[in-house]
């Protein structure tokens, strides 16, 4: 199950990383949340990123 999800708001590019119950930040979920990073720098329309932490469930 991924980590990591992404919303589009206009110019808003909200990454969300939700975990288990305690929400920590495992290696899979840290790679996940590069990637979510590295493909803004790719996208000109974005020009904020939000990054926020959830639960899954």
């Amino acid at each position: 199950m991924p980590h990591v999800s992404t919303e589009d708001r206009g110019a808003f590019r909200v990454i969300i990383c939700a975990n288990a119950t305690f929400g920590p930040m495992t290696a899979a979920g840290s790679a996940e949340m590069f990637d979510a990073v590295a493909v803004v720098g790719e996208n000109p329309s974005v020009r904020v990123i939000v990054i926020t932490g959830g639960l899954r469930k």
